[in-house]
């Protein structure tokens, strides 16, 4: 959970908001607390919604609908008002991790997790189907953990299923790597379509990757259509079934039923103790957090930047050369009811390249900056000069210092900076703010990190992870990403946290993107989470 940042309302109908809990495609969700201190969940779609008359027909629909769902695998609607200026849903707040937090923070899940895993996830999808509805993107990070089994959430783009989803021209949901086929294709999206998605789940919860790997949107698509799933190291005894699941023919997958006597909730849940104690120690540090912020007395005021994505940043892949000319001007991957199409780039090619080339010789040298600490020790403010009036701290001679980490300076800590002081470097600056003991990330490796992006002149966040609540994974060295990124982050270890400073050169070249203009030098901070090797 994260702070109230300046902008966000301090109340959403009867829920006084204490924090932020995530964001994503149609609205913000933070933390509420009612009059009589129980939490919740507080769901607000996005502004830019809230003159949409058939978006407010379609959620208040979708409301009624969620409301019908009766499931302890779930988390129930508590709340709701689609006719507020901004339509809001408060659900029970459930102090768990998501499978995604877990396995990136503390490993995989053992096969007796797992089981208990399926048999929660397919019991919520059986109250879901119901009521009904279809899910439409069941995934690791709409699965949190808790003591007493999994809770299967977001019902936002849930479908009835004798109505249309809730949705905008030029999108559909669902999330490339965990939609069905049948998703991809524009076909009929029904029930069969969340028994693919839990496959696709158990595969990250057994492996920390998806049935087709780590890659972009592109990948993930093609991938799912034509190719076989990678199941070797999920557990041998549960291969079969998840292999099912996987099918890519929704006739051939095993049915809601027929899986919940598979996986029955009284042997794999019905004692507690489902999960490893090192994902237990998880949980109880969030509800440590939620008691925290239930029991504390509101500051007068907030301060600080607003987290906001640069237009056309998938919320995935906010890094990515390829998918943000693939959705700016030079091209767009457009998803309409269901159905992908794929327009090229200016050049010709998908995911044509525009400024300095990714993975190219840098126009200009790379200043590596020392000032390390171990993980959990001290650390000076980032950027404070040297006695001496050397960069040390900063940048290289006559260039202002990378800018001070006022807030949140421990490694997986949501950092605030202030702005940059002095001229912006024109070479890249790297600075190790942690230095981690784990695997080197080489050319071609898969690396999951937390990630912020500020320019260096303004305090305006571009785009955050830590504001997502969910990790960002791609290759290094590959030309997938910005220069700036790859050049950042290759030789660096798992547990590391960087910041750096990237010139237009190495960025996004003179034309910029979306909110990132030609001129702007950009400033990352990294949490290096995980490396996959190649």
């Amino acid at each position: 959970m994260q702070p109230l940042e300046a902008g966000d309302p301090e109340r959403i109908g009867t829920y006084e908001l204490v924090g932020r809990l995530g964001s994503g495609g149609m609205g913000e969700v933070f933390l509420g607390r009612s009059a009589d201190q129980r939490l919740a969940a507080v769901k607000a779609a996005h502004a830019e919604y809230a003159h949409d008359a058939e978006f407010r027909r379609r959620f208040a629909r979708e409301v009624e609908a969620a409301r019908r769902v009766d499931g302890r695998f779930t988390a129930a609607v508590l709340d709701a008002d689609p006719s507020a200026p901004r339509p809001w849903l408060a659900t029970e707040y459930i102090p768990g991790v998501s499978v995604t937090e877990a396995v990136v923070s503390v490993g995989p899940l053992p096969e007796a997790s797992l089981r208990a895993l399926a048999a929660g996830i397919v019991a919520a999808l059986e109250a879901i189907h119901s009521a009904g509805l279809t899910h439409r993107d069941l995934k690791p990070s709409n699965v949190l953990l808790a003591d007493d089994g999994p809770r299967v959430i977001d019902f936002g783009i849930a479908r009835a299923g004798d109505h249309t989803q809730i949705t905008t021209t030029g999108m559909t949901p669902g999330t490339p790597g965990y939609m069905a086929p049948e998703q991809l294709r524009g076909g009929d999206v029904g029930p069969a379509a969340d028994v693919y998605a839990l496959g696709a789940t158990l595969v990250y919860a057994a492996t920390g990757h998806g049935p087709y790997g780590q890659g972009d949107a592109l990948a993930m698509m093609y991938r799912t259509i034509e190719s076989a799933p990678l199941l070797d190291d999920v557990p041998a005894a549960l291969r079969p079934t998840v292999a099912r699941c996987l099918a890519k023919d929704p006739a051939d997958r095993p049915t809601v039923p027929r899986l919940r006597a598979q996986f029955a909730v009284g042997s794999t849940l019905g004692h507690g103790g489902w999960l490893p104690a090192r994902h237990s120690t998880m949980m109880l540090g969030r509800r440590e957090s939620a008691h925290a912020a239930a029991t504390a007395i509101r500051p007068s005021s907030r301060t600080g930047p607003a987290d906001v994505s640069a237009p056309g940043v998938s919320p995935r892949r906010g890094l990515s050369r390829r998918s943000m000319l693939l959705t700016g001007a030079g091209g767009a991957l457009a998803v309409s009811g269901g159905a992908v199409a794929l327009l090229f780039s200016l050049d010709g090619q998908p995911g044509g390249k525009t400024g300095a080339a990714a993975g190219s010789p840098s126009p200009s040298g790379v200043t590596d900056v020392n000032g390390t600490r171990s993980p959990g020790g001290s650390t000076s403010p980032t950027g404070a000069s040297s006695p001496d009036g050397t960069a040390s701290a900063g940048g290289p001679a006559g260039v202002g210092a990378l800018p001070v980490i006022t807030s949140g300076q421990g490694f997986g800590e949501k950092p605030t900076l202030a702005v940059g002081s002095g001229p912006a470097p024109t070479e890249l600056v790297v600075r190790t703010l942690v230095r981690g003991s784990g695997a080197t990330i080489g050319k071609g490796d898969s690396v999951t990190c937390h990630f912020i992006l500020q320019p260096w002149d303004r305090a305006e966040v571009l785009d955050s992870s830590f504001a997502r609540g969910e990790p960002f994974t791609a290759q290094i060295g590959v030309g997938q990403l910005i220069e700036g990124w790859d050049t950042a982050l290759l030789g660096k270890r798992a547990g590391s946290r960087l910041q750096f400073a990237v010139p237009p050169a190495q960025g996004y070249g003179s034309q910029g993107h979306g909110k990132i203009k030609g001129t702007d030098t950009l400033v990352f901070v990294v949490d290096i989470l995980v490396v996959n090797r190649s």
